[in-house]
């Protein structure tokens, strides 16, 4: 499975990265088989620091300099750099795409930084222009309910927006347009130089009928004569004499080479193959002086052409994926042999359908981004905070309800805003506002005022419910509850009973387009029950209904109360979870119970694009515990007794020596922890041999599918 969301931090992604974070939890069922992962992201550390104890002095250095060398063995890539221009930063609601804020395609005057000027090639300077792609199909922020079908429960992402793409493949590009007529020929000799991506790239040939282009993507040097150079696989390459048209050339020791100005060839060296090609001869009667500009390589040029995966020919991972499911396809469109013409491009587009939680590669989330090649242009997704006021459904088979001239004692499901007791405040019953509300099975309803008493005299006198009842978290925010009974009408009070209840979700007014959804509970509010049989989650209890297209009558309805280890973002962005936000949605159902949680205002992501610099290797941070505060990813190297963080992620009281330490005496454990949102790896032993010999154990690689072994 390839891993393309990155737990990352501001400067932490790899030069092949797709998708970065600010995160810091494991991944649902991550395990020591996962290792570097999550502490290697994309070539790079993600945000780490390895702690070893303020009270082991020196003690445990070396074990974690063993366990630094693991991971550095991984860590090869880049960071992101930093951001140095950004486009507007455009709101979009539940199930709105890119293309409803964003044009088609963004320019230098929609992204300051973005090329457009000439590039001088053969005595003519030839207009150009960069610019972001953005198809009808494309990125979409939704709710992980709304881009899943036939969800089962297992919804580890369902309470969080995130950016999916979920119409097609091919979701954002990037393109290098030519605004001009290139009237001389492009070739080998006189190669189209072009900053791609922010990386110079080298055009030697073009083909109209394929839409294909030649990139020259050895190394360049300038070399003197009688100089050497290490050919990056482990070969030289030797630069003899330089004649005035041509040039000697050597590849270990083998037989040299005389090459004229833009020659080019092939040495074999066992399985290993050298490509040299002469670009250019600078002779002079100087000697010294003389020099020879030469591009050398495994594979000094590559033949790309629209719909081919990009592959390393521009620094992206050899994932071996060459099929039409590549992250990244070419999108090329030339109109004449060994030309650019006005308006050919040279580009790529993001070519990954992104639909559901569980995909590969996962969905974006708030703090993450989709990056180019090179890290040069990012798409990033924030979330911004958002409070919420709990509301909890739940029945009393009999239930007292007082004041100073009756008593009535019957079942009813209370309404509440939790928290809110004494405030008033948090629900409206026909311009009343109130923190709770009672509702018997014939639909009349009592209001609780500021004092605490019942406002109602028996049912004779209650008000009755109709459309009154609200939901208002905030002053911004409303969602009416409606009760019906069997036939479908609303219960208002009079020779009525109540059988499902519908909450608002997305009405008229609200920014999205997706008005009609709500939730809906099927209820006996008589018996005290949720659905058909109290105690139980059964089909048809609680379910969600959604309008599939904006102005047409077509639905999803997912059922949710079987939902055991998953909760539910609705489309204006309630969430429904168990008993204590938890996502459990079953066990809350099993006990007659609803529990909602409505934001003040319809939630909504945000997304900018972003022009970054290069990016620098990331390094972790080597600190005792009091620094590894602000990291999201934790290494501790030494056991309880004298790493407090150690103790602290084992839930034991520091310092715990010996046994108190539950390390078996004279082993040692590996094990990964998640406490608050952060990953841990610990690396501890009963005493500093044993934490060294857990540290070689983990330098071994190859450990277990499971989250803990015991090192003897």
């Amino acid at each position: 499975m390839k891993k393309f969301i990155r737990k990352v931090a501001a400067l932490g992604a790899g030069s092949a990265m797709l998708v970065g974070t600010l995160g810091g939890a494991l991944a649902a069922g991550e395990t020591l088989a996962d290792l570097p992962e999550p502490f290697i992201a994309g070539g790079v550390y993600a945000d780490v620091a390895m702690v070893v104890g303020a009270d082991a002095g020196s003690n445990d250095d070396a074990a974690r300099t063993t366990v630094k060398g693991y991971f550095d063995d991984f860590a090869t890539g880049e960071g992101v750099g930093a951001i140095t221009s950004s486009s507007d930063t455009e709101k979009l609601y539940f199930g709105e795409n890119l293309t409803q804020e964003f044009s088609a395609s963004l320019d230098d005057g929609d992204l300051d930084g973005l090329w457009d000027d000439g590039i001088d090639f053969r005595g003519e300077s030839i207009e150009t222009h960069e610019e972001i792609v953005i198809p009808a199909y494309t990125a979409e922020v939704d709710t992980v309910y709304v881009a899943t079908s036939g969800l089962t429960g297992e919804e580890e992402l369902s309470l969080t927006p995130a950016l999916y793409t979920t119409g097609a493949n091919t979701s954002w590009g990037y393109r290098y347009v030519f605004d001009e007529t290139i009237e001389d020929n492009i070739t080998t000799d006189h190669e189209f130089k072009i900053d791609f991506l922010g990386m110079e790239i080298r055009i030697s040939d073009t083909t109209a009928s394929t839409n294909t282009v030649v990139i020259t993507t050895g190394t360049q040097a300038s070399m003197k004569q009688d100089t050497t150079v290490d050919s990056g696989n482990g070969h030289t390459i030797h630069i003899g004499t330089i004649f005035e048209t041509k040039v000697e050339v050597w590849v270990d020791d083998l037989s040299p080479k005389f090459l004229d100005e833009g020659d080019e060839e092939t040495f074999t060296i066992g399985s290993d193959q050298i490509e040299v090609k002469v670009d250019d001869i600078g002779y002079t009667d100087d000697v010294e002086s003389r020099t020879a500009l030469v591009t050398y390589g495994e594979d000094i040029s590559t033949t790309v052409k629209d719909g081919d995966p990009v592959q390393t020919e521009l620094g992206m991972p050899d994932v071996d994926d060459k099929s039409s499911n590549a992250v990244w396809g070419w999108d090329i469109f030339v109109s004449t042999d060994e030309h650019f013409n006005n308006t050919d491009f040279i580009g790529i587009e993001y070519n990954q359908k992104v639909s559901k939680h569980d995909d590969d590669p996962l969905p974006v989330l708030g703090g993450e981004f989709y990056a180019t090649p090179y890290n040069y242009i990012t798409l990033d997704f924030e979330i911004p905070e958002q409070a919420y006021q709990e509301y909890a459904f739940e029945f009393d088979d009999s239930y007292t309800i007082d004041n100073a001239t009756s008593t009535i004692d019957e079942a009813v499901l209370l309404i509440t805003a939790v928290g809110r007791s004494g405030e008033n405040d948090g629900l409206d019953m026909a311009g009343t506002d109130t923190d709770m509300v009672a509702v018997n099975a014939s639909g009349h309803v009592w209001v609780m005022d500021n004092d605490g008493d019942w406002q109602g005299r028996g049912i004779a006198n209650s008000t009755t419910i109709g459309t009154g009842l609200s939901i208002e978290p905030s002053s911004d925010s409303t969602k009416y509850i409606t009760f019906y009974n069997t036939s479908g009408d609303v219960v208002d009070g009079t020779a009525n009973t109540i059988a499902y209840v519908d909450i608002e979700d997305v009405e008229s007014g609200d920014e999205n387009a997706y008005t009609g959804t709500y939730l809906r509970a099927n209820m006996t509010i008589a018996s005290a029950k949720l659905g058909a049989t109290q105690g139980t989650a059964e089909a048809g209890d609680l379910y969600y209904y959604r309008v599939v297209t904006p102005g047409l009558a077509t639905a999803a309805l997912t059922e949710i109360q079987s939902w055991d280890d998953g909760a539910l973002m609705t489309m204006y962005g309630m969430k429904v979870t168990g008993s204590s936000g938890d996502e459990d949605i079953k066990s809350a159902v099993e006990n007659d119970e609803i529990y909602l949680w409505v934001p003040e205002d319809e939630a909504y992501g945000e997304i900018t694009f972003n022009i970054r610099t290069t990016g620098s290797a990331v390094e972790p941070v080597l600190t005792s515990e009091s620094g590894a505060s602000a990291y999201d990813n934790v290494i501790l190297v030494g056991g309880p007794c004298v790493n407090s963080l150690t103790a602290e992620y084992m839930g034991l009281t520091y310092p715990a020596c010996e046994s108190a330490s539950t390390i078996p005496e004279n082993q040692a454990i590996i094990k990964l922890v998640e406490m608050n949102g952060k990953s841990a790896l610990i690396v501890a032993g009963w005493e500093q041999a044993d934490t060294q010999r857990a540290a070689s154990k983990l330098s071994e690689g190859g450990l277990d599918a499971t989250d803990s072994i015991i090192v003897e």
